[in-house]
């Protein structure tokens, strides 16, 4: 136990793998699996730090989405065949010619191109010839070069040096099996029955690792739980990865899948552990999915925090990230990713942070629940944590709100209440079980071991979600692709039939969060819209509402007192004034400047006022800033629409957000 706890530390990183933890040791880590930078996980590359004139160093050019709404409702589009999707997606990636003329340009400069896909391109050079084209290297691998070129031409996003180590593992429990899934997550079919498993021969759920695996492990389990064998495939991309330190990781993927989902069959894309691989990881899948119709879900256990021990993750990064996501969701695959296992914080840093890719717009964040059976009912409550110190000690469900991704229409359009104000993405959507108290048990290695975490949390979700999938009336060959449309339309529509709401627990202390820390009634960043029933879910694809947004309230974790002598209900809090100008161009960005002012309306001392600027055409939050009056300037891209939301708050905490819109042009 003492060698696990010790291993472990080894791994910790500023960013690491959804919450795995051995048999009655619960480990801190990140918020679900989350992206690491340097840990003894990494993998070798090309990449260094040297900067020394004769060291190889490498750089990733990451281009823009030419057409990211475009690409964001194809996603949602339904009755449209593989060879005519494939030819839309194809259609919204970035232009080959753009890749050509950045790689031509760079080969020019002495570079040598390792790696290429649609959203990006690797190339190593001397560090004094990377120098020389872009500058001083940055501190961290998710920061971009401080300017981007000329000679890359148009469409380049950013220029970021590589390579990042891609995550990291960390341990969690178990006692629960898939058809203790199956059956409380069902709600019941049309003909009152549980989910049985048996149908999905037809579907393939992915997973994306950055870790090797022992192919006798899957097996052995099968055997030992009287499962049939599984149908696995292993697809390697890049340089086949050998390190098995984050096999646990991927045991729990694969095993969990196969005991929720024991027919369906399931493909393994395995890269070496590195920052560079996300792209070409989704990218290879998405390709496969053009041309096999069965790959119908993508289960993503690992990530990084998008505010880590170096920084708030670089938006070009994230964007890189997120547009190969769009492109695979838009390919006709829903994607499932882990939300985190230290509540509110990142593991590493203390801080409060949510987790990439499960803040993508684009994913199906799934948050973690304690599991419990009474007779024939089943109850999920948050798997819960009080306090930073007892998430990154003990663990606990990972939620909060992202400050890379504008918030999506189908939650500004869905939420009210404690929810409605802000701008940004809130994360998780969903819940399902994640406490290793409740979790799963694993063969690893040899060994057998309990595990929990949203680790377990994603891959239960996309299995029930493909089961749902196989035994409804839909056809084998249709993939619904994005699902957000379904799951907040029918928390509008047909909320008790298809959710059971999570109404206790937290995820963090209060005063660590603008947003409530506990679960409720409705809607909250302790558990998304609740756990899904999913064969009603299934029924509602496809259904959209227009329905007033929903109220939402926690209520179950006690709050600190507040003073209320000195105000009433009538007392109006104070709001603001913004504007926004267009400045000058500069190429295809232009100079945005946002002014505001704080107007205060009541005899109350004004606490806070912050302002964050968003970016809605590819959903970046550009700048959060606070101050009660001020002017800020952000770069953005000519023909991008921003939104400016300036959020006056008193000390009782009311106040009236502003915001606006401006086109750049």
């Amino acid at each position: 136990m003492n060698r696990t706890r010790r291993f472990l530390g080894l791994l910790a990183c500023w960013v690491g793998l959804l919450g795995l933890s051995a048999t009655g040791v619960v480990i801190a880590g990140p918020s679900s699996a989350q992206a690491a930078t340097g840990s003894a996980t990494s993998s070798t590359t090309s990449s260094g730090t040297s900067t020394g004139t004769g060291a190889v160093t490498s750089v990733m050019v990451t281009f823009a989405a030419p057409h990211p709404h475009r690409l964001r409702a194809l996603a949602q589009r339904r009755g449209i065949d593989r060879r005519e999707r494939a030819a839309r997606v194809a259609r919204l990636l970035p232009s080959p010619a753009v890749r050509r003329h950045a790689a031509r340009s760079l080969r020019a400069r002495g570079f040598t191109i390792t790696q290429q896909t649609p959203w990006s391109l690797t190339a190593t050079a001397s560090a004094a010839a990377v120098r020389d084209a872009f500058g001083a290297r940055p501190t961290s691998p998710t920061a971009s070069y401080a300017t981007t070129p000329a000679f890359l031409g148009d469409g380049v996003d950013a220029v970021l040096p590589s390579s990042a180590a891609a995550g990291e593992v960390m341990p969690l429990n178990t006692v629960l099996s898939g058809s203790d899934f199956r059956s409380a997550y069902s709600g019941g079919t049309s003909s009152g029955q549980s989910l049985t498993g048996q149908s999905a021969s037809s579907r393939t759920i992915a997973t994306l690792q950055f870790s090797s695996y022992n192919t006798s492990d899957i097996t052995n389990y099968a055997t030992a739980n009287g499962l049939a064998q599984p149908n696995l495939t292993r697809v390697d991309v890049g340089t086949t990865n050998t390190d098995t330190s984050g096999s646990v990781e991927v045991a729990l993927d694969q095993e969990s899948i196969l005991s929720t989902a024991p027919t369906a069959k399931q493909r393994v894309y395995v890269a070496t552990n590195s920052s560079d691989n996300w792209v070409p990881l989704l990218n290879r899948i998405r390709t496969d999915a053009a041309s096999d119709t069965s790959i119908v879900a993508l289960s993503i256990s690992w990530g990084m925090c998008e505010t880590g021990s170096r920084g708030t993750v670089n938006s070009a990064f994230a964007t890189n990230i997120d547009n190969a996501l769009a492109s695979l969701s838009a390919a006709g695959v829903t994607i499932f990713a882990a939300s985190g296992d230290s509540g509110l914080y990142c593991p590493t840093t203390g801080g409060t942070s949510v987790t990439l890719p499960a803040s993508s717009p684009n994913v199906v964040a799934v948050g973690g629940t304690t599991l419990t059976r009474t007779g024939s009912n089943w109850l999920d409550s948050t798997w819960s944590c009080a306090s930073a110190q007892t998430c990154l000690s003990n663990g606990g469900a990972g939620g909060g709100q992202s400050v890379l991704f504008a918030r999506p229409t189908w939650q500004t359009n869905t939420l009210s209440g404690s929810y409605a104000a802000g701008s940004n993405r809130l994360v998780p959507d969903i819940s399902a079980i994640g406490d290793p108290s409740t979790g799963f048990r694993v063969l690893n290695q040899g060994a057998w071991g309990t595990y929990g975490g949203t680790s377990l949390s994603a891959p239960v979700a996309a299995s029930l979600f493909t089961d749902a999938l196989a035994e409804s009336s839909i056809s084998s060959s249709t993939r619904p692709g994005d699902i957000h449309q379904a799951l907040y339309g029918s928390y509008q529509t047909s909320r008790s039939s298809v959710f059971r709401d999570v109404t206790s627990g937290q995820i963090g202390a209060a005063a660590d969060s603008s947003l409530p820390t506990c679960a409720g009634d409705g809607y909250d960043v302790a558990s998304g819209l609740g756990a899904v029933q999913w064969p009603a879910l299934i029924a509602r694809l496809g259904q959209t509402t227009t329905d007033a947004p929903v109220a939402t309230a926690a209520t179950s974790c006690p709050v600190a007192a507040t003073t209320t002598s000195t105000t009433t209900t009538s007392t109006p809090g104070p709001t603001a004034h913004v504007t926004v100008t267009v400045g000058r161009h500069r190429g295809h960005r232009a100079r945005v400047f946002a002014s505001w002012s704080t107007v205060a309306r009541s005899t109350l001392g004004l606490a806070t006022t912050r302002v964050v600027v968003t970016d809605l055409t590819s959903h970046r939050v550009l700048l959060r800033t606070s101050g009660q009056t001020g002017v800020r300037s952000v770069l953005a891209r000519v023909g991008h629409r921003l939104r400016v939301v300036v959020t006056p708050r008193d000390v009782a905490g009311k106040g009236t957000s502003v915001s606006t819109t401006r086109r750049v042009r």
